[in-house]
C-alpha cells in the first residue's frame, strides 16, 4: 500500500488492516527501522515510500528458496543476533515487503534487542502496556531484566511487586530503557522452552512426526538441541528434554493430537488424557 505513488492516510491504513491508529503508527515506524530500511515520507497527511526510498527488487532467492533457507536457519539452534540479522536479510533479498501479519514478529525482534542491550548495560526498563495472563489489567511494568530466552521469554525482577517473574514479548506494546541501574542479581529459575519457570525440572520424552518436529523447532527453536533422529519411519524424530511443568508442552502436544506420541513419563501421559477429557470441542 505504501508503494502506491499517491500514498495512504492513517484512516486508509486502519480500514485496510482492520486495526487502530496507534497500531498503524507503530507499523509505519517499524517499516523505517534498521533491518527493513524503507524510507517512509509524509506529505499532506498521507504516507508513502518514494522511489528513492525503495530497496532493490533484484531477487537473489525465489520464494521457494527463501522458505528453505528460513527453515534451515530455524534448525541451526538457539537464535542470536547474527542469525536474526541473516534471517532479515533473507527476507529482504527476495525483494518482498513483510506482510502486515509479519510486522508484530519483527517488532518483537527489535524489542528483544533493546532488552539484550539493557541486560548488557545493567539498566531498568519499562514494559509498556503489558497485558497480564492472570488479570485483564493493562499497565506499564518497571522491571530489571535478568535473562531473555531463545524463545523471547523475559525473566525479570519486577520492581513494584519485588518478585522475579516471566514476561512474554507478545503481551507488551513497547520497551523503554531507563537511566536507572539494576540491583545485581542472578536468575533464580531459568524458564523452559515454553516460558515456565516456577516448578522443578521434569523429564519428558516424545515421538514426533516430521510435521510435529517442524512446528516444534519453528515455534521453540531452542528445543532443536533436544531432538534426535528416530528409527520408526512414522515417528522419525525423538524429543528428550526437561520442562518446568506440563502446561506448556501439554498445549503443544494437544495441538497436534495425531502427530505426537508420549513415550514418558506416565504422569505426563495422564496429564494430557485428563486435559483432553475436559476439552469442549
Amino acid at each position: 500500500m505504501l508503494l502506491q505513488p499517491w500514498g495512504q492516510s492513517v484512516k486508509d491504513l486502519t480500514e485496510a488492516l482492520g486495526s487502530n491508529a496507534r497500531t498503524v503508527y507503530r507499523y509505519l515506524r517499524l517499516v523505517g527501522e534498521e533491518g527493513l530500511g524503507y524510507r517512509v515520507v509524509r506529505q499532506k497527511g498521507r504516507y508513502r515510500i518514494p522511489d528513492t526510498g525503495r530497496l532493490t527488487t533484484h531477487q537473489l532467492f525465489s520464494a521457494e528458496e527463501k522458505e528453505v533457507l528460513l527453515q534451515r536457519l530455524a534448525e541451526v539452534g538457539a537464535p542470536n543476533p547474527v542469525l536474526e540479522s541473516i534471517r532479515r536479510k533473507v527476507q529482504l533479498s527476495a525483494g518482498l515487503l513483510p506482510r502486515p501479519e509479519e510486522l508484530p514478529a519483527l517488532q518483537r525482534l527489535i524489542w528483544a534487542e533493546q532488552l539484550r542491550e539493557a541486560i548488557r548495560k545493567g539498566c531498568r526498563v519499562r514494559l509498556l502496556g503489558y497485558r497480564s495472563t492472570s488479570t485483564p489489567e493493562v499497565r506499564d511494568r518497571i522491571v530489571e531484566p535478568l535473562y531473555l530466552s531463545p524463545e523471547l521469554q523475559l525473566r525479570a525482577w519486577e520492581v513494584a511487586s519485588s518478585l522475579e517473574k516471566s514476561f512474554l514479548l507478545d503481551r507488551m506494546q513497547g520497551v523503554e530503557m531507563l537511566q536507572e541501574a539494576v540491583t545485581p542479581r542472578t536468575v533464580d529459575r531459568l524458564p523452559d522452552f515454553f516460558g515456565l519457570a516456577d516448578n522443578d525440572w521434569l523429564p519428558v520424552e516424545l515421538l514426533l512426526t516430521n510435521r510435529a518436529h517442524g512446528v516444534l523447532i519453528r515455534e521453540y527453536p531452542a528445543a532443536a538441541r533436544c531432538c534426535t533422529a528416530g528409527t520408526d519411519p512414522f515417528w522419525p524424530h525423538f524429543f528428550r528434554g526437561k520442562v518446568r511443568g506440563y502446561e506448556g508442552i501439554g498445549r503443544f502436544v494437544m495441538g497436534l493430537p495425531t502427530e505426537v506420541r508420549v513415550v514418558a513419563p506416565d504422569t505426563f501421559r495422564q496429564f494430557v488424557r485428563e486435559k483432553s477429557a475436559r476439552a469442549l470441542w
